[in-house]
């Protein structure tokens, strides 16, 4: 990924905004707990998509503390890498797919991006995003123009409302609880999460 931070300047890109963007390589990692370009985030000036934002913005988080963007990374995802290579396509949540996400827009995320939901009805806990994924309003997909990851630095993980629902952004770990085979709670719409479907090396891709 290409990094903008305090020490250097956004440079010139193809994209309609003046931020350099990395084209993912042949062996590209996974995209980090990242957003896509229109993905809106809540800052203390109201909700924003998150390709508008600079080093230095505040966002909102469920502290009720403004936390300072560090730094941001953007990487350009084609179609055809997604075709490639499965672990780089988002997941996408269709409007109201889980509790407190409005009406409109939908939101893609990186498949690990971390999002609060309760694991037995009783206390909230992150679990990556390709958890939720049920073949229905959540699922893996392909968008036909490729995606535009971003994601934003923090001197600390945070808790960012993205979309309507709150997500921990800034960390460098890996969301924990799915690795110890917890899943989340089903909202009343969705069908049971198959953890074997969640952590397939090769997940079934649906198209946008």
């Amino acid at each position: 990924m290409t990094t903008q931070s305090n020490n250097a300047p956004p440079q010139m890109g193809t994209l309609p905004f003046p931020i350099a963007a990395q084209e993912a390589g042949p062996a590209s990692a996974p995209p980090h707990r990242a957003l896509d370009a229109g993905t809106l985030v809540r800052t203390p000036l109201g909700v924003q998509p998150v390709k508008s934002l600079s080093v230095g913005d505040h966002l909102v988080t469920r502290s009720g503390t403004p936390a300072p963007i560090t730094g941001i990374d953007h990487l350009l995802v084609s179609r055809r890498q997604m075709q490639d290579d499965a672990t780089l396509a988002p997941i996408r949540f269709d409007p109201g797919a889980l509790p407190g996400m409005p009406d409109a827009p939908a939101i893609l995320v990186s498949p690990d991006c971390p999002i609060f939901r309760s694991a037995d009805a009783s206390d909230l806990r992150p679990f990556p995003a390709r958890a939720f994924c049920d073949g229905g309003r959540v699922r893996r997909v392909i968008p036909d123009d490729g995606i535009h990851y971003i994601r934003l630095h923090f001197g600390a993980p945070h808790d960012i409302c993205v979309g309507g629902v709150w997500m921990e952004l800034g960390a460098d770990t890996a969301c924990g609880p799915h690795t110890s085979g917890q899943k989340p709670a089903p909202v009343p719409h969705m069908r049971p999460v198959r953890p074997h479907l969640a952590i397939a090396n090769q997940p079934r891709i649906n198209r946008a």
